[in-house]
Parts: C-alpha cells; sequence; structure tokens
C-alpha cells in the first residue's frame, strides 16, 4: 500500500462486516480520508488497492436524505430500473452511503431483484461516501494502533447501527469516509465527492476513452438542486426522475417550461418556477434552477408515471440517451455502453450519422463482442443494416477468438467446452484444429471440415512441409503452387457462426445464421444430428437446462428441415429433388438423405419429396407405378422384360419424350434396385432351402456336395460384408465399425450368423471323425441357419403392414433387454433360496445348480410351479427307484423347510408373474401405440434403409456375385480408388448449384415469412378470444353488481301485515342478515371486477410486446 497510507486519518482503514444484517456482501472495504486529500492518489487507492479498476461508466446518485413516499407502482418501477443500472457490468453507482433515503432506495433495489431472482452472486458496484463525523457508531470503525497504516488494512470492523439511529446501508459494497473533525455535521464530503467522481472520470474505460458520468436526481431538497447545479457547472449531464417528488418535481417542471416555450421571459420563467417550488414545498431561491436551466442541454426528464409497456420508462435507457443527446460520449463509447446495457434500441440513433470509415473497426469489435456474448439484436441490426462486412471481418484468428472467448464463459455449460477437452492430448493444435477433432471425437462421424477449405488445407500441409525454408512465408509456398486465394477468410462466414453458436446451445443466434447462409435444409438436418450427439454425450445428460435447450433445438430445426422441404415441393418438385439429391462438400460430399439417416430424421424422409425421390431411385426407369408382382415375373421369365412399362425416355434437351430400345429396357430394369432386390430374395430363399435340407438331413463325417455349396455361398457372403465395410468412407478402423453398424442395423445379425458358420466349419473339419464334434458343429449350423432365416423379416421394410411390426418387435426387444436386468434381481433371488432350502449340499451335476437358480425359477414366473418338488411330501412321492427330480440326484428336502419354500414360492409368483409380467405388458403396449401412431413415418424410413442398402449391392445375386467382386477388386489395382459408399448422391456445379442453392434460400425465407406471418395470427387471435371473454365476463359482472345494489336498495319491509309493537319482528331481522349477505357479496364481485380489469390491462400489455 505504501504510499497508499498517507492519505488515511489515522490509519483507518479495513473491511466493515455488518453485524446481525443479512449483506450481499463478505465485506464492505472503507477508508478514512481528511476533507483535504488529494483526491489523485484517492482514486488510485480505489482501483489499485481495492483491485476494481477502471468504470465504464459513473452514476453519480443524488436525492432525498430522508426517507419519501411515492406510490407502489411507481416505486417498483423506480427499483426496477435503478437494479438495472446498479447490476451492469463496470457501472459504478456513487450515493451517500447512509440507511435511508435514496441511498437506501437504491440498495434495496438490488437487494429485492437479487433475492427474488435467486443470482445472489451478481456483482455490482456501490460506493458510499459520507461525512465521518456524522456517522452513527463511527468510532466502531476505529482500528487498534496495531493494525493501523498496514498494508492491504487487515482491520476488520464489526459494525452495528446503535438503537434508533440511521447508520450505514449495509448493501453497499465500499465505502469512503471524509473527516474534517467535525461530528453530526453533514454534508462535508460533498467537495471531496464530486472532486473524486471527476478524478474517477480521468482514467480509460474498456475502450479506451475517459470514463463518462451521469448525475442522476431523485426527489431531494434545496441542498439537492445546488449539488446538481454543481455537477452541471462541471459539465456533468443530469438525468431528473420526475414524479418522485419535491426538488426532482420542480426542477422537471421548470424544465419543460422552458424546453416547451424557448421565448420565455427570465421574469415569467422565475415566476413560474416559485409556483413549482411552492407546489412541491419548497423554500428557496428560484434562481438556482433558472442557473440549472441555462444549461438544459445538458439535463433530460424521465417520467416514472410512464406505463409498464413504454420505452421511455426504461431508466438505464433514459440516462444512456442523456449521454448521447449532451455529446458527451464518444463513438467508442456509445457503442461499448448500449452493449453492456444491452440497449439495441439505441443503434439507431448511435448510427443516425454517416460512419466515419475510422470508426469501421469501433464497429467490427461491437459485433464480434455481441457474437461473444449473444447480443442476437445487435448482430442482426449490424448485419441488416450492412454495417459490417462478414465476408472480410471473420478469419481464422478471429473465429479463434471468438471460440475461445465464449469458451471463458460458457465451458462448464457446453458441448465444446468439454469436446475441447476431449482433445487436450494432442498438443500443438490450434482452436479450430481442435474444434474439428471434437467433432470427430465426440459425435462418431468424421466430415470434411466446415472451418477448412481445399487452400487452407494446403496451407497447413505446407507449414509441415520441408520445402518452407527459414524466412519463407507459408502463404508464398502455397502461391507457388498456383492458389490465389486468400487462407484467413471462409467462403460462408455465416456458416462458421450458426455453426458457432450450435455448440454453445445458442437457439436463437444460430436461427439468425441459418437464415442468412446457404443450404439450409442440410444446415437444418446437421443442426439435429449435433443436437442429438450432444444430448448423449455424459456431463450434458446430467445438465437439465442444457438438455432442454438443446432438445429445443432440435425441435426447432427439425421443423425447420421439413418446413423449408414442404415450401420447396410444394413450388417446383424438380428443383426440390435437386435440393435433396445434391451432395454438400460441407458435409463430406453427403446428401440430405445421408444427414437425416445420420440424425435418425425419420420424420423428414418419410416426406412425400424424398420418398418421391427415394422412389425413383429405387426402380429407376420402371415406371414408380409398375406393380412388384409384374417384375418377380419379368426376373423369373425374362422374355416378360419387354412387358414391363418404363417411365417415359426424355432426349437430350429434355423437351421430347423417346421410345426405349429393348437392349435399353433390359438393361435399365436389371441395373433398378427393385430388380436386384427380387433377385436377392429369391437367391436367399434358395440359400435357406439348401442349408435347411442340409441341417434337417444331418452331417456326414464328410462334407457332400451341398455342404460345399453352402461353404462357397456363405463365402461369397462373407467377401460381400468386406466389401461394404471397405465402401464406408472413413479413415480409421474403428470409425468404419462404428459406421458400418449404425448405416445397417441388421449388420450385427450378419456377421454373428458368418461368425456362427466359421465357428461350425471349423469345429466339424478338425473333429471330422468325432461325434461329438459333428453334433456341435451341427448346433453351429442350426443357429446361423435360425439367424439367416431371422434376417428375412428386413425385407419386410417394403410392406406397409409388416415393416412398422418389425419396427415395434426391435423397439420391444430394446425395451425387454432392461427388463431382463430387474427380473434377474429376483429370479436370482428366489433361485438361491430354494436351491439351498430343497437341496443343501447339492453342487453336483452343475446343471442341477444352473437349473435350480435360472430356469426353475423361470419356468415358474411362466406358470410350471413344480410341485411335485415344492410342497409335497418327498418321502412318499421321491426315491431313487421311483426317480428324481431333473436334473438332481437326491430327494428334495421335506419338513418345516418346505414350508418356507411355499412361502417363498408364492411371494415370488406375486412379484414376477403378477407384478412384473403386467410391467412388461403394459410396456409393450406403449411401446405398440408408439409405432402404431407413426406406421406410416418407420415403414417410410425402412424402406429407404433397404433402398440404400441395395443400391451399394452388386448387380448380381448371390452367390454369382462374386464375379462383380472379382471385377471391383481388378478396378480398384488398375485405377488405384475404391468406391464409396453412396446413395442419392448428385454433384451438381457451376450454374446448376447456384440455381438450386439460392432458390433454396429464397424458399427457406419464404417459409419463415409465413411461419411468422402464422405465429402473428395466432397471437392476435388469442388476443382478441381472450379481450372477448374478458369483455363478456365485465359485462355479466356488471349486472350482477347493478342487480345487487337494486336489491340492496329495496325496502325492508313491503306489503307486510304490521305487527304488534310488542312482539319481536322476527322477519326484519332475517332481512337485515340477508341485506348483509348481498353488501358483503357485492364487495367481493366489486374486487374481483378490480382484479379481472387489472389481469386484463395486463394481459394486453404483455401480447403487445410480443406483437
Amino acid at each position: 500500500m505504501g504510499e497508499s497510507c498517507q492519505l488515511l486519518v489515522d490509519g483507518c482503514c479495513g473491511t466493515i462486516n455488518f453485524v446481525n444484517e443479512d449483506t450481499l456482501h463478505d465485506g464492505a472495504p472503507y477508508v478514512r480520508v481528511s476533507d483535504r486529500v488529494d483526491v489523485g492518489r484517492l482514486a488510485s487507492f480505489i482501483k489499485d488497492d481495492w483491485q476494481l479498476g477502471s468504470p465504464s461508466l459513473i452514476i453519480s446518485v443524488t436525492g432525498g436524505a430522508k426517507s419519501f413516499e411515492m406510490e407502489t407502482e411507481d416505486l417498483l418501477n423506480l427499483k426496477a430500473g435503478l437494479y438495472e443500472i446498479a447490476t451492469t457490468q463496470g457501472v459504478w453507482m456513487v450515493t451517500g452511503g447512509s440507511d435511508d433515503g435514496i441511498m437506501k432506495l437504491c440498495a434495496d433495489a438490488v437487494r429485492d431483484h437479487l433475492l427474488s431472482s435467486g443470482d445472489t452472486d451478481k456483482q455490482f458496484m456501490m460506493l458510499g461516501v459520507a461525512t465521518w463525523g456524522a456517522i452513527k457508531g463511527f468510532d466502531q470503525l476505529i482500528p487498534p494502533k496495531s493494525q493501523r497504516n498496514q498494508k492491504d488494512c487487515p482491520f476488520t470492523a464489526e459494525y452495528k447501527v446503535p438503537d434508533g439511529a440511521t447508520g450505514l446501508n449495509h448493501d453497499h459494497t465500499h465505502f469512503v469516509f471524509v473527516d474534517d473533525g467535525s461530528v453530526g455535521k453533514w454534508g462535508v464530503e460533498q467537495e471531496t465527492r464530486a472532486k473524486l467522481e471527476l478524478e474517477l472520470c480521468k482514467s480509460t474505460s474498456e475502450s479506451g476513452e475517459p470514463v463518462p458520468i451521469v448525475c442522476l436526481m431523485v426527489e431531494g431538497g434545496p441542498g439537492t438542486i445546488e449539488t446538481v447545479r454543481q455537477s452541471l457547472m462541471a459539465g456533468t449531464p443530469c438525468t431528473v426522475v420526475n414524479g418522485t417528488g419535491r426538488a426532482a418535481n420542480a426542477l422537471a417542471a421548470a424544465y419543460f417550461d422552458k424546453v416547451n416555450n424557448p421565448h420565455i421571459s427570465q421574469e415569467q420563467l422565475r415566476q413560474k418556477t416559485e409556483v413549482h417550488l411552492a407546489a412541491n414545498g419548497l423554500k428557496m431561491d428560484p434562481m438556482q434552477i433558472i442557473e440549472c436551466l441555462e444549461l438544459s442541454h445538458l439535463i433530460r426528464v424521465f417520467e416514472i408515471h410512464e406505463d409498464f409497456d413504454s420505452t421511455e420508462c426504461d431508466l438505464d435507457k433514459a440516462i444512456l440517451l442523456t449521454l448521447l443527446e449532451t455529446g458527451k460520449l464518444k463513438f467508442s463509447q456509445q457503442l461499448c455502453l448500449a452493449l453492456q446495457w444491452d440497449r439495441p434500441d439505441l443503434l439507431p440513433t448511435i448510427f443516425s450519422a454517416k460512419l466515419d470509415p475510422a470508426n469501421q473497426g469501433v464497429v467490427d469489435g461491437l459485433f464480434i463482442k455481441a457474437v461473444i456474448e449473444d447480443k442476437l439484436e445487435f448482430v442482426q441490426y449490424l448485419l441488416e443494416k450492412k454495417r459490417v462486412n462478414l465476408d472480410k471481418l471473420l478469419t481464422q484468428s478471429v473465429l479463434e477468438e471468438i471460440y475461445e472467448e465464449t469458451r471463458k464463459d460458457a465451458e462448464n455449460l457446453s458441448f465444446l467446452g468439454v469436446a475441447l477437452h476431449a482433445c487436450k492430448h494432442k498438443k500443438g493444435l490450434s482452436v479450430l484444429d481442435r474444434i474439428m477433432n471434437s467433432f470427430d471425437e465426440l459425435t462418431n462421424w468424421r466430415y470434411r471440415p466446415i472451418y477448412i477449405n481445399d487452400f487452407q488445407q494446403k496451407v497447413r500441409k505446407a507449414m509441415r512441409s520441408p520445402r518452407v525454408t527459414p524466412g519463407r512465408k507459408v502463404l508464398k509456398t502455397v502461391m507457388d503452387n498456383g492458389q490465389a486465394q486468400p487462407a484467413e477468410f471462409f467462403q460462408c462466414p455465416e456458416r462458421e457462426l450458426f455453426v458457432h453458436a450450435l455448440v454453445f446451445a445458442r437457439s436463437d443466434m444460430s436461427q439468425f445464421f441459418w437464415s442468412r447462409m446457404p443450404n439450409q435444409i442440410a444446415a437444418s438436418l446437421f443442426a439435429v444430428r449435433l443436437a442429438n450427439q450432444m444430448l448423449e454425450f455424459g456431463q450434458i445428460k446430467v445438465d437439465a437446462e442444457n438438455k432442454q435447450q438443446l432438445e429445443e433445438i432440435r425441435e426447432t430445426y427439425q421443423s425447420h428441415a421439413i418446413g423449408v422441404l414442404g415450401e420447396c415441393n410444394a413450388t417446383n418438385q424438380e428443383l426440390a429433388e435437386k435440393v435433396l439429391s445434391n451432395s454438400y462438400p460441407e458435409f463430406r460430399l453427403q446428401s440430405c438423405f445421408e444427414l437425416a439417416q445420420r440424425s435418425d430424421n425419420k420424420e423428414f424422409i418419410a416426406q412425400s419429396a424424398c420418398q418421391r425421390v427415394m422412389e425413383n431411385y429405387w426402380k429407376g426407369a420402371i415406371s414408380i407405378y409398375e406393380p412388384y408382382w409384374k417384375i418377380l415375373l419379368a426376373v423369373l421369365c425374362p422374355l416378360l422384360v419387354i412387358t414391363v412399362e418404363f417411365n417415359p425416355k426424355r432426349s437430350g434437351d429434355g423437351m421430347k419424350a423417346e421410345k426405349w430400345t429393348t437392349r435399353e429396357k433390359f438393361d435399365r430394369f436389371y441395373n433398378a434396385d427393385a430388380t436386384r432386390f427380387i433377385m436377392y430374395l429369391i437367391m436367399n430363399l434358395t440359400y435357406i432351402v439348401l442349408f435347411a435340407i442340409l441341417v434337417l438331413g444331418g452331417i456326414d463325417e464328410s462334407p457332400g456336395v451341398l455342404e460345399y455349396i453352402i461353404i462357397f455361398w456363405t463365402g461369397t457372403l462373407l467377401i460381400e460384408e468386406i466389401r461394404q465395410f471397405i465402401l464406408i468412407p472413413e479413415t480409421r478402423i474403428f470409425r468404419k465399425m462404428q459406421s458400418y453398424f449404425v448405416l445397417s442395423a441388421w449388420s450385427s445379425l450378419d456377421i454373428f450368423c458368418l461368425a456362427s458358420f466359421a465357428i461350425g466349419l471349423v469345429v466339424r473339419l478338425i473333429w471330422i471323425e468325432d461325434e461329438n464334434g459333428l453334433k456341435v458343429g451341427g448346433l453351429f449350423y442350426i443357429i446361423t441357419l435360425s439367424g439367416y432365416i431371422i434376417r428375412l423379416t428386413a425385407n419386410f421394410a417394403l410392406h406397409d403392414n409388416l415393416g412398422p411390426l418389425t419396427a415395434m418387435i426391435e423397439k420391444m426387444l430394446t425395451d425387454l433387454k432392461f427388463f431382463l436386468i430387474i427380473t434377474l434381481v429376483y429370479l436370482l433371488a428366489y433361485g438361491i433360496a430354494i436351491q439351498a432350502l430343497m437341496y443343501p449340499g447339492e453342487t453336483q451335476p452343475l446343471m442341477s445348480v444352473v437349473w435350480g437358480l435360472l430356469f426353475r425359477p423361470f419356468f415358474e414366473m411362466i406358470g410350471d410351479l413344480n410341485r411335485g418338488e415344492i410342497g409335497a411330501s418327498s418321502s412318499s412321492k421321491c426315491s431313487v427307484n421311483s426317480g428324481l427330480p431333473y436334473p438332481y440326484e437326491s430327494c428334495p428336502e421335506d419338513g418345516w423347510k418346505t414350508i418356507v419354500a411355499v412361502v417363498a414360492q408364492v411371494i415370488y409368483i406375486l412379484i414376477s408373474n403378477v407384478l412384473l409380467l403386467n410391467i412388461l405388458i403394459a410396456i409393450f403396449n406403449n411401446r405398440f401405440v408408439e409405432v402404431h401412431e407413426s406406421s406410416q413415418i418407420y415403414w417410410k424410413y425402412q424402406r429407404y434403409v433397404l433402398a440404400r442398402e441395395f443400391d451399394n449391392r452388386p448387380s448380381l445375386p448371390p452367390p454369382f456375385y462374386i464375379i462383380n467382386h472379382i471385377y471391383y477388386l481388378l478396378r480398384a489395382i488398375t485405377t488405384r480408388k475404391l468406391d464409396q459408399w453412396k446413395f442419392i448422391d448428385a454433384n451438381y456445379q457451376g450454374k446448376m448449384l447456384r440455381q438450386v442453392r439460392e432458390w433454396e434460400m429464397m424458399k427457406a425465407r419464404e417459409y419463415l415469412r409465413k411461419a411468422k406471418a402464422a405465429n402473428q395470427d395466432n397471437v392476435a387471435a388469442r388476443v382478441k378470444r381472450v379481450e372477448r371473454q374478458m369483455s363478456t365476463n365485465q359485462r355479466l359482472m356488471h349486472e350482477t353488481v347493478h342487480h345487487l345494489r337494486s336489491l340492496k336498495a329495496t325496502p325492508a319491509v313491503q306489503n307486510r301485515t304490521p305487527q304488534p309493537a310488542s312482539v319481536p319482528d322476527r322477519d326484519d331481522e332475517k332481512e337485515a342478515k340477508e341485506q348483509q349477505l348481498i353488501a358483503d357479496r357485492l364487495s367481493r364481485i366489486e374486487q374481483a371486477l378490480t382484479l379481472l380489469a387489472n389481469q386484463q390491462r395486463v394481459f394486453t400489455g404483455d401480447i403487445g410486446e410480443q406483437r
């Protein structure tokens, strides 16, 4: 602290701990200084020793030092504004620090909002500058001599406000006490406070400019007006809160007199000012206010009485407008404060003048910061008004900075923070490289990096090349290879910011950039895929808030993909098919179909446009209306191919229809996926029949002709599976294996059948002379045959009724897997208990133990209760001669153990047969309902999977496709290039590609426009419906009130026979009680009517904001 200690009076500094007070901080640092202190050194002490840094804006609050009354609505409005100001990052609020008047109101505003929102950890800076001698209990703040003038001010004062006195406010974060030696005298700190505020303004803010300051006037008396006058004389603008009472109202009224009548004479102004002062209960010289009005250009009046939904009711906006209109802020400060205070509505005012080219860098910096802080309205304004050129602004270095800065605030909440952590073991990678590896590591999907184009990849390769000599630039090395595109810029910067918003789960920001980028359908499917993978990621599964955000993103982009596709299909089906079939370099040349399948987006693939494209690929040149039975007949009898109906053949210009030649018909017929499917189905059935004959006839010691045929046939199946595995566009084996099982749901069964057959073949060949070896080999043959028979159900996907049933069975098997885990617990518990009770010591043969632990409980669960073992007298029904229960070598125990076993069996049956089985039935029923309701979607998706599988199959069926395999091998050797697994992958270039992209963007804008209009129509209809309902309710309640009032006014006695005076009038008493009940009911209805009117006003206001 050094020189700072010389500032202090008696070395008095430390931290205030407010006793018996629930503060918003751990302690308030304070310092006691002389009234002749060097404010420059005091300002340095505040910023450096307290480590507060420099503020971005100083709000000097002045006003009533004692409590003042306001209407509840106005008070809540004022508190909301004060809270927004005080909790804005970088804003310092300076007050008098006492626990009364406007000082207490500012602190209470922050406290109430923080406690109500639960965000008590939010940082704010509220500096109290007070007179030392006027503080109640100031002696508690004097440290002992041993702790004076010490570095870091270690003294902690236990401060308790004396009873019946007004002390320091416990929610202020810092205090400066000014001491002139007086006691009980207020106002000593005013001069020091004013100098300190001006000194703090001399420091530079985050924008590099001097810190702006605004004086905020709330209520107050003559002293407040004098403070405002001095501030205005010093050039400090002032915001006057009109409606808070006394001095603020008087100054505001006089201000409007002068502003509304610029030619008013000074005498007239003085007279009117006197009236305003008298009306507000102030006795003072009106010339003080008139002197303030001479600087009226520095004054702005904030009307506290405005409605909540009025933009003029925002106190933070009023303060910023005060700074803007008075010209106290430079352009960079205006943008910085507008962003910090989240006031995009001020941007038109800030950009009202022509932009100086020298300030373009400031605007670019604002845009980058708005992207980092997720300020969508700022980003939207700057791009739509063309204030930034995104193509030239966004470079690799800028994008890296955006990711790094965003990650600092969202690392614990975002997918990217965890993703980058997963790639930390890869040294020497830039942020963008790590991002690409994050997608590769965590989404199990390696696609063409969207951040790095071909040229940039060559730059990175050149950086590692030995050709790059010292002093030679990498860019020059790449230029030598004939490239001329700058490496720093992106072909589509909107796409990079779209992905940035996605990985940080910023739905609104991502949708904005999505609307401005090409390939919206593919981008939407990519977003669905990414959201699915992020939801499956471990740490995000636990985070309920992130999970909800990601689910909303997934649903939103799924709707976008379907909506844009529907708009395209409704306008031009041909172009819509081109959009779907085009392969996108950004997604490793994959079409929308591939993206949809990888994201498991069944609903998208089930759309009519997708099904039409798929059907065209499935049947090729064959007419989509041609029945399958006719294709089957043509396969069985090739001469019938000429009778098959084909689509019209188009000429080169696409305008004239031509006839197919016979050769072309045969070529198109046998190259169609539908034909290939039928041929494969016939041959698969043949294989199963031959295999069944082999298994049913028994296996001989030496393989026969039929077995050799099956071995050869199965070998070709193995070769085909290997070929499909090689076709997968992945470089690493692990990735290939994952994609192999994802792309085909039946791949696991294929591998299982091939493995089972291989085991059976090896066993029967090794132990060819061993009878047991033949039996084991035959068993594996049987398992293989059963697997291939089940494999036939994949072909049911072509049928609209059988297809959903196979999907239903698949999902039920998944449910059954988890159910069996639960069942196994109860099954083992019962099995062990019964085995120990009935057959103690029975460990041989091993089958008896397995039977008792697993099989017997299972059979009892499904109804076989084994009454011969449990609950019967074993002495009469079991003996060595009469036979033992399978598979035991001794009789079950008798006596009391049987009773225990029966009780255990009853309990087990109740749990397993009654409870668990019914739960399983309920689960299956829910799954049935789920799939049945979406049966068409499941069926169409399965058709696509089947079509995709057969599109990549060889043209010849098994086992004849060994010829294709040989051809593929020879072609790969000669061309040194392998085929890729593709389906519906048109690669448009040049003019056609531009046409497709521009048309898709146009349809996406049309979709968004219609969606927005529909949403507005829904809101408008809702408003009208609610308003009509409320009006009806009000009318009925008014009629009820009128009727009750008329009843209340009716005479108590009407057409009644007079009673003798001595007889109590019980009817009058009854009438009086009824009158009282009516009055009470009338009061309650009037209260309900008032509440209804208030709710209608609030609801209408809320809907107005949505409009």
